[in-house]
């Protein structure tokens, strides 16, 4: 199908075969994503997440923020884009028995050959996010199970080679199964890299950007070194320090933005 994108200006996109009906749609949508009717926003920081029905199907359609410069010039030409990546690597976990909402589709705009828009769609997920998990201290009977069976996602994660490097606790979502246990479906999956064997500081590394309070985050760190043999006082310790390092990083950023 041709669409009457502006001059200079192409398209790529992917699509799940199992949702071919929907390809019209996908292709449509860096002209009709803004104006979308009927739509929930979800998230409007940088990046804008709509949820929508179409044709009965619930999709999440992520438009990615216009990167710099730099990055259009990046992802036009030298690596795929984080839309494309997303979708890429949502297929990869699940043919690796993880679980994430069925990826549908991307598409991706270039003018002049840098990359112009680009969108994700997914299912709509039913599940909760582990918000809940920073009110260790009040609830801690009812959260200790869902830290547990966090860090045995966690340890599934690494020992399967898979580094999430965005571990943000809005990227996991969850949901509590009838026999007491949890099941979890991972999102933003677009800055996730695949290793053979990850080390202990590998591992640290990723768990170092752990997004939750201070409590149930020393918590977790606990449990995994328990399960994996580690010293769980060295452990804990080289995780804060991680979380530090990466929280002053992200303060000095920020004042460079400013200072500009």
């Amino acid at each position: 199908m041709k669409k009457n994108f502006p001059r200079n200006t192409t398209y790529k996109s992917i699509l799940n075969p199992k949702y071919i009906s929907l390809h019209g749609f996908i292709i449509s949508l860096p002209e009709t994503f803004d104006a979308l009717g009927n739509t929930t926003v979800l998230r409007d920081i940088r990046n804008v997440i709509k949820r929508v029905t179409v044709a009965g199907e619930d999709l999440v359609i992520k438009k990615f923020a216009r990167p710099s410069m730099l990055n259009r010039f990046i992802y036009g030409r030298l690596r795929k884009s984080k839309a494309m990546r997303a979708y890429e690597y949502s297929l990869r976990l699940q043919k690796m028995g993880l679980h994430t909402p069925e990826p549908i589709g991307a598409i991706d705009t270039y003018h002049h050959g840098t990359i112009s828009q680009s969108f994700y769609v997914s299912r709509y997920s039913q599940y909760n996010s582990l918000e809940c998990i920073n009110h260790f201290m009040e609830h801690q009977e009812q959260i200790k199970p869902l830290l547990n069976a966090l860090c045995e996602l966690f340890i599934t994660l690494h020992d399967a080679g898979v580094m999430y490097n965005d571990l943000n606790i809005l990227n996991i979502l969850y949901k509590e199964l009838p026999d007491g246990k949890y099941d979890f479906e991972l999102i933003d999956t677009n800055r996730i890299s695949f290793h053979t064997k990850l080390s202990k500081k590998q591992r640290i590394k990723d768990l170092s950007r752990l997004s939750c309070a201070p409590i149930p985050y020393c918590y977790l760190l606990q449990q995994y070194a328990k399960r994996m043999n580690y010293d769980a006082d060295d452990f804990q310790l080289m995780g804060l320090f991680g979380r530090l390092l990466l929280h002053k990083r992200h303060l000095y950023k920020q004042r460079l933005k400013h200072d500009r």
